[in-house]
Order: C-alpha cells, then structure tokens, then sequence
C-alpha cells in the first residue's frame, strides 16, 4: 500500500495485458438487483444523508432526523445490551486479520457495489480501488478500529482493572490515525491529474477514492461483530436496535477520528436524488439547531 495508486494501476494493467500489443479491457461490474439492495443497506447504515433517518421499530410512527453530532449519539457511547445477552458480550473482540481479511476479500471482490457510487465509468479506478481495500493496510485498520470500538461501547461490561488502560486506548487511536493516513495519501496525493479527473465526484471535490475507502472500512468494523457476537445482533428481541446503535456508534467513531465535517460520508452521485435533497435539507435544519453550520460543521 506504500506504492501510489497509479503504480498499482499500471501493474494491474500490466498483468491483464499478459504479453506486449495485447489489449485485455477491465471488467466493468453491472450491478443488478443484489448490487441495488446492498447500496440500499449501505445507504441506510453508514452513508449520509440517508443514514441521518431514523425509523421506528417496525416502521410505526413518524421518520426522524438524527445528525451524528447531537447530544444523543456524542454524549454516550455505550451501547446498552440486555441482561441476557451480556454474556456473548462479554468477550472482547476476537476475531483475527486472517478471518477480516476473507471476508473482505469476499465483500469487496463480489459483493461491494462501488460502481453504484458514482457516475464515473472507468473499470480500472474499481480494479485499483477494490485492490487498495484488500491491503494488509486497510485490514489491519478494520482490526484495530473493531478492538477501539469495543472497549468504546462495550467497557461498562466489564470491571474497571480489565479495561483497556488511558494510555494504552491513546497509543491505539495514533495508530489508527497513522494507518487512516497511510491508506488514503497515496489516493490523495500521489494520483495525480488523472486522478483529480476520475477521483473527484462533486462539485464540492468531495473525493471518492476516499469517500469509498471510509465505507468499506466502516462497514467492514460492523461485519466483525456481527459474526462475532451473532448471537446478540440476531436476537429476536433486541438484535435490530442493538444493530442500528452498532451502525450508529460506528458512524460517530469514524466522523471523530477521521471524518469530523462528514465530507468524506457522502457521494456526489447518490446526492443528485430527489430523495437525498429532501433529507439533506431536513439535515441540515437540524444540524443548524446544533449550532452547526457549513463552516463549523
């Protein structure tokens, strides 16, 4: 991952070559009712403005708009599990870079629809980018950001000696940074003119490269739990709510280290919707009353 992307690119474009003057096209990925379902998931969960809406248990009742810096989400981070299922929560994350690295290669190889985020139609971006997301880099991120999620969320399940200690919780947020900024410089600065061309999404010059980068990376934190402690998120009972907070805190995590005016949580391409425009302008409005405007948000 130290390499910049265009090297990569032009290796990728290399092998698929195979021999000199032959030509071999990148596979463009047309998505079709799987792909739009999984957007749809994803869109719900993790990408702004529509991960702001929150619906009743059971669609009963009226839609709210919550942005990730109200007082609600910011002023606690537990996530509060049942009496019954604290025992499967009771064990701090598990899961090894082997397994976060099978999955991703699965999700991010078949099931991750970046083609669906935006407009651009350049199959050897996607190569790159789904490459750059299967790099020890980026696992190891999904990693340690799924261990400082836990002991952010979950810490109050255990006695205060076994808790991750200030200092060692300090070192592992540096660490995560560092890693966040080795991961996303080569796309930023190293791509280039073509890159600015084909990485830019919006007017605003909200990147994808980056935007997408953040997306798999959040949603990647979720799936270690969720094969972790499946037994919680997929309790009848409570597993939906303990689910949506699980996405919530993980969006509120990622916006404090990485993300703080969410520029990085939204693509310019699913914006252009009658939808989007609807929720983002009732965002808005809220994230006005939380003393949040363009420029301070």
């Amino acid at each position: 991952c130290n390499a910049s992307l265009t090297h990569e690119l032009e290796g990728l474009r290399q092998q698929a070559r195979g021999s000199p003057g032959t030509t071999v096209e990148a596979p463009f990925i047309h998505w079709g009712e799987e792909g739009r379902q999984e957007l749809g998931s994803l869109k719900r969960r993790f990408i702004l403005p529509f991960a702001a809406e929150k619906r009743p248990h059971g669609n009963r009742g009226p839609v709210e708009i919550v942005p990730w810096q109200s007082q609600g989400l910011q002023g606690s981070s537990n996530i509060d599990v049942p009496e019954e299922l604290r025992d499967d929560m009771s064990r701090p994350v598990e899961m090894t870079l082997s397994a976060i690295q099978e999955e991703a290669n699965d999700y991010v190889g078949h099931r991750f629809p970046l083609e669906l985020l935006t407009t651009r139609e350049d199959p050897w971006l996607f190569v790159c980018v789904r490459e750059w997301l299967r790099c020890p880099e980026a696992i190891r991120l999904t990693g340690l950001l799924a261990h400082l999620f836990y002991w952010r969320c979950f810490a109050y399940l255990h006695h205060a000696s076994e808790r991750l200690p200030t200092r060692t919780h300090q070192s592992l947020v540096l660490t995560i940074q560092e890693l966040w900024s080795r991961l996303i410089e080569p796309a930023r600065a190293r791509l280039g003119r073509r890159g600015e061309l084909l990485a830019r999404d919006a007017p605003s010059g909200i990147s994808f490269v980056t935007a997408a980068f953040l997306l798999a990376i959040k949603r990647g934190t979720e799936q270690v739990f969720l094969a972790q402690y499946e037994r919680t998120f997929t309790d009848t009972d409570h597993g939906a709510a303990l689910s949506q907070q699980l996405a919530d805190q993980i969006n509120v995590m990622a916006m404090n280290l990485f993300d703080p005016d969410c520029a990085q949580a939204c693509f310019g391409a699913l914006d252009s919707s009658v939808e989007a425009i609807q929720i983002w302008r009732k965002l808005h409005v809220m994230q006005m009353k939380l003393g949040l405007t363009p420029a301070t948000r």
